[in-house]
């Protein structure tokens, strides 16, 4: 969910790179464009009707084995009805606040597994950097802003105008 974050975009690349067919959704339909010329299969705006039915119609109405969300909120709620009976879901974020009346029945019911993650081991982060080196995949850079711009990056974030990870300069 909400690709055009260094994270988001971190997993559909990890995900493209093991061989895993990688559906991503978005409130910008740019944002969805992009995704798609760097291997999304496919891709939905959230902010559009209907969008979890989309999902699953792309998937030929089973769902998504595994969903990564750094969203949160009511989206979360929705994650829970589109994902695959016996699928997970992967937190890492909340970037729009608590999911009112999360129904706990819809997870037990669908038996689904829901994992919240901050960071993996030393050793997972060095299997990383192992799958990036022998697949030739490269973080995705939306834009270097010198550190005297540091508010401008942070503000650019802000809106969610990027795709891929902003980074600051340090001139020596």
């Amino acid at each position: 969910t909400g690709i055009g974050g260094g994270v988001s975009l971190f997993a559909l690349q990890i995900s493209i790179a093991l061989g895993a067919t990688a559906y991503v959704t978005s409130g910008s339909d740019l944002k969805l464009e992009k995704a798609l010329r760097i291997g999304a299969a496919g891709g939905v705006n959230y902010r559009g009707p209907d969008w979890t039915a989309k999902i699953l119609e792309m998937t030929h109405g089973s769902g998504p084995d595994v969903v990564i969300d750094s969203i949160g909120g009511s989206t979360f709620d929705q994650i829970i009805d589109v994902v695959k009976p016996g699928g997970r879901i992967v937190t890492y974020g909340s970037t729009t606040g608590a999911t009112p009346q999360l129904q706990i029945r819809r997870i037990f019911w669908k038996q689904l597994d829901i994992l919240g993650s901050t960071m993996g081991t030393a050793e997972e982060f060095r299997q990383v950097l192992r799958l990036f080196e022998d697949t030739r995949t490269h973080p995705v850079l939306d834009r270097i802003f010198p550190l005297e711009e540091a508010s401008a990056a942070h503000q650019r974030m802000e809106r969610g105008e990027q795709f891929g990870k902003i980074v600051l300069r340090i001139d020596s």
